[in-house]
């Protein structure tokens, strides 16, 4: 691949520093910034996808580009740092396609890799106005086929997220997909959640949109935009963008216990702009790489009230942002439910000490026993096959020794 790319020249140096002080989290900007520039994309570099290579030592990068007067389209670079990139000379991957949802422009995207296999999630632009998530495959990064039942996932009937449905940014557990998307219906900004078994057919999660704008005077009034997700220790994290009426944004973070609840990280963002004149007034659009006790966070920086994009990075040691263990005992998440045979439970134990679930018929029969032992503070999961029971309603009971919890089970067949 190294013939087929370009290096990526920074267009200046500032100073490391750490992060102003109204961030809640100490950050310490890369002096090579922007380690994407705009020239990278003549005009526009933002929204990057970031995926790490743990036995080559590598980096991808793929970011949605544009000249001045042209379409948006997505395009890769590759690093062995993360901070030193090179362009694919073929760039851009991804441009336009012939089907309506995107025949105005691909913008921002999120890969994950599975195996061999690259999956693109993509944003495709309709008019002025409308946007869907489309999928893309490839063996190599760079090269993609469009899934033919595009898009996956569209702006619903009405609602908050009526118009728009873009950004997408995805995790995938081994077993269930996540993905956290834009959402706009003409109003505020948010971020909504669907949920897939194989990667192609999303449900919107019906407690959409899982992580709401803020509230009047808060940082993030104007909207919430997800970005990187990562886990660590059963919890997951979501750094997000944001802005209060007419100002800079900037970047929070949210965590979440099953990965539908959230709840964002004190009253402040974790990272803001670095001032008036700086290539960096606004952030935004985060995807973040957590390796060897740190978080490496690149983002989207642009000059305030200037055009163009560019990509920098800001890294953090990692105790300085993960959540501590759950606060409380309870069942979190049962997916699929209603279900046929087979569902999963996620649940969150506050103390140590011993643990029981079990399911109970209407009637108060015991039908099953999903756990029974010692357990540390954490987030669990169990996994209960309801082939030898009815259809019907049950009950999941969760105890410990200071808590209880119950969750309504729904068996359809």
């Amino acid at each position: 691949m190294a013939r087929l790319l370009v290096a990526l020249a920074t267009v200046f140096v500032s100073c490391v520093c750490s992060q102003s002080a109204s961030a809640q989290v100490p950050w310490q900007k890369d002096a090579r910034n922007p380690v994407i520039p705009a020239s990278a994309g003549e005009g526009y570099a933002l929204n990057p996808s970031i995926l790490a290579d743990a036995v080559g030592g590598s980096y991808q990068m793929w970011f949605q580009s544009r000249t001045y007067d042209g379409e948006w389209s997505l395009s890769a670079a590759i690093s062995d740092d993360g901070v030193a990139w090179f362009a694919y000379v073929q760039n851009p991957v991804l441009e336009a396609g012939p089907a309506g949802f995107e025949r105005d422009g691909v913008a921002s995207c999120d890969v994950v890799r599975v195996g061999s296999e690259y999956r693109m999630y993509y944003t495709g632009i309709e008019g002025c106005c409308r946007s869907s998530i489309g999928l893309a495959t490839s063996s190599d990064g760079l090269h993609w086929s469009r899934y033919a039942g595009n898009p996956v996932l569209q702006p619903s009937a009405t609602g908050w997220d009526g118009e728009v449905v873009s950004g997408p940014r995805v995790y995938f557990d081994g077993v269930h997909w996540f993905m956290y998307y834009r959402g706009n219906g003409g109003g505020f900004v948010q971020t909504g959640l669907a949920i897939s078994d194989d990667g192609l057919t999303w449900t919107k999660n019906p407690l959409n949109p899982v992580l709401p704008h803020g509230g009047q005077g808060e940082w993030d009034e104007v909207g919430a935009e997800p970005g990187g997700v990562f886990l660590d220790h059963g919890v997951m994290h979501m750094f997000y963008n944001g802005a209060p009426p007419g100002g800079p944004e900037s970047i929070g973070l949210a965590t979440s216990p099953d990965g539908v609840h959230w709840n964002k990280l004190g009253a402040s963002p974790v990272l803001t702009g670095g001032g008036p004149g700086s290539w960096d007034g606004n952030v935004a659009a985060a995807s973040v790489i957590v390796e060897q006790g740190r978080a490496r966070l690149w983002y989207s920086g642009n000059e305030i009230g200037a055009p163009g994009w560019s990509i920098g990075l800001a890294t953090t040691t990692l105790p300085s942002i993960i959540s501590p263990s759950p606060t409380s005992t309870m069942v979190l998440h049962a997916h699929p439910n209603p279900f046929a045979t087979d569902t999963e439970i996620r649940y969150a134990v506050a103390t140590p000490g011993p643990v029981s679930m079990r399911v109970y018929d209407l009637q108060g029969r015991e039908v099953a026993v999903l756990a029974d032992g010692e357990r540390a503070p954490g987030v669990y999961r169990e996994h209960w096959n309801a082939s030898r029971v009815d259809a019907g309603v049950y009950f999941c009971d969760l105890r410990t020794a200071g808590a209880s919890h119950i969750t309504k089970l729904l068996i359809v067949r």
